[in-house]
């Protein structure tokens, strides 16, 4: 999933800061949550994924939709 930017619908910082949550299109109904923490060992990014759950699209309430130019 991370690495499919067609679904990803938002992303929101949470504290810390390091930490994001990341929205994914699931199923027609269900968003799939990703919480990763981001973090900079030497010179690379490193992803480490904290917690993974479902949750219905109506709650995507406070993020703003992921806009790609076409």
């Amino acid at each position: 999933m991370l690495y499919d930017p067609k679904s990803l619908r938002g992303v929101l910082q949470q504290e810390p800061k390091e930490r994001f949550k990341l929205y994914y299109t699931y199923t027609g109904d269900k968003d799939l949550v990703i919480i990763v923490d981001a973090k900079h060992i030497k010179s690379k990014l490193r992803l480490i994924v904290v917690t993974v759950f479902p949750q219905p699209a109506r709650r995507r309430t406070k993020v703003r939709e992921y806009e790609r130019e076409s």
